[in-house]
């Protein structure tokens, strides 16, 4: 019996090694794995957020040639917003923070003025990143990004843009939007 045990107890103990060594092997493999899905994720953020960029300087650019308080504003964005899944709706907002203009009737009169994300693109005239939040409207997690209008827009960052929400002066009847800001 004591033979057995002897002959048994290396064998044993060479199984529990092999285990545990292959048990390492997968933990290190799946570490590996969602760092690449993670990095993968971020590259694929980054190229929304420059896209989205790149779309609201064409908008802030667009939007000087029409009347923000009509219909034609409202299509505009409407139609821009529609084919593109991740933007969930475009709005222009003037200084005061009250939407005007909207891909989505619902936002129209919107105040968003007490939302750090547009208080800061106003303050700063500068593209603005928003952290994740869960939208009042739709109630479903966002990321906004505010952006000045064409005439203030400075060169982007390499690293960062935005899908924003668009924010505009009064000085005439006609308004004269010098921020643009998209959501």
């Amino acid at each position: 019996m004591i033979l057995a045990v002897i002959a048994i107890v290396p064998l044993l103990l060479e199984r529990i090694h092999n285990e545990e060594f292959d048990r390492n092997e997968r933990i290190q493999a799946a570490y590996k794995q969602a760092l690449d899905v993670a990095r993968q994720g971020a590259a694929e953020q980054n190229e929304v957020i420059a896209s989205a960029r790149a779309i609201l300087q064409v908008i802030a650019t667009a939007r000087a040639t029409f009347d923000a308080s009509n219909n034609e504003c409202n299509r505009f964005l409407a139609t821009i917003a529609k084919p593109v899944p991740w933007i969930k709706a475009l709005s222009v907002a003037n200084l005061q923070g009250r939407i005007i203009c909207s891909s989505e009737s619902v936002s129209l009169d919107l105040d968003v003025s007490e939302r750090p994300h547009f208080r800061k693109a106003v303050a700063t005239d500068e593209f603005v990143l928003s952290d994740y939040y869960v939208g009042t409207r739709i109630k479903t997690p966002l990321i906004t990004l505010p952006s000045p209008s064409a005439d203030r827009i400075t060169p982007p960052p390499r690293s960062s843009s935005a899908c924003s929400n668009s924010a505009g002066s009064s000085t005439s009847p006609r308004p004269l939007f010098r921020r643009p800001v998209v959501c």
